[in-house]
């Protein structure tokens, strides 16, 4: 609209400036008003969940993938009283981030994370002729548990039977 009206004037001579300042006055009046009432108006569904968690200057898919690789790789889960901190620090990640991707990526809290690697771990070993030598619970220490009840109270909650079973 602002275009044929700067084109009128500017080749023809017809003076439209009132008209042109009367367009940009309405319309900057009308998008102020939207964003003042409405803030969320011009963002997409996506941009305004990202805002409200506030972690939208991270870039989730890379740091699950780094998540995973330090989990699956490095086999983290083995150290005994693993933290959140600690898996932060790590990966250079805040803590809150770091438990808020593992809550919308596992629906799970860090510590149902860390033992559900802890339980596979267990069962691979477990079925390993290797490891037939060693007691489930030196498998389930080595695997990072803490103690005999926890290990063998997760292990129940996880796979539904006692690691005897």
């Amino acid at each position: 609209l602002l275009t044929p009206l700067w084109f009128i004037q500017s080749f023809f001579f017809i003076q439209v400036f009132t008209s042109i300042e009367t367009i940009l006055i309405a319309t900057l009046f009308a998008s102020s008003y939207v964003v003042y009432f409405k803030p969320g108006f011009f963002e997409t569904p996506a941009q305004a969940k990202r805002a409200e968690d506030g972690y939208g200057n991270y870039d989730d898919d890379r740091e699950w993938a780094r998540l995973i690789t330090l989990f699956e790789q490095s086999k983290i889960y083995r150290t005994s009283r693993l933290s959140l901190d600690d898996v932060a620090q790590r990966l250079k990640l805040s803590p809150r981030y770091l438990s808020y991707l593992i809550n919308v990526r596992q629906q799970a809290n860090f510590n149902q994370f860390v033992n559900s690697y802890r339980v596979q771990d267990v069962t691979k070993r477990m079925a390993d002729p290797q490891e037939r030598s060693k007691t489930l619970f030196a498998i389930g220490l080595e695997a990072g548990f803490n103690s005999k009840s926890s290990f063998n109270q997760v292990f129940k909650e996880i796979t539904g039977q006692t690691p005897s079973a």
